[in-house]
């Protein structure tokens, strides 16, 4: 059986000043970098698809959208929808 690191993260930006919650995303994406997998539930969608890089959209308890963050990012529906953009 293969080992694979994974952490799960659950709203680490509520409630955090702004200059925290660009360390606690920069510790984030640092530990991705080092291979481990990160699964993040996170209302803060700008930032999460900025720092990680795939992303799930759940509607209703079920999987909406599934890309790589920059092709969410990009995408009309995203930007609309979940972005405010």
């Amino acid at each position: 059986m293969i080992s694979i690191p994974l952490n799960a993260a659950s709203d680490v930006s509520t409630g955090l000043m702004p200059i925290f919650i660009d360390k606690v995303f920069d510790a984030l994406s640092e530990l991705n970098r080092r291979g481990v997998s990160i699964l993040l539930v996170e209302q803060n969608a700008r930032k999460s698809l900025s720092t990680m890089s795939r992303g799930y959209v759940l509607e209703t308890g079920g999987i909406a959208l599934e890309e790589s963050s920059e092709e969410l990012k990009s995408s009309p529906e995203v930007q609309k929808t979940y972005l405010g953009i």
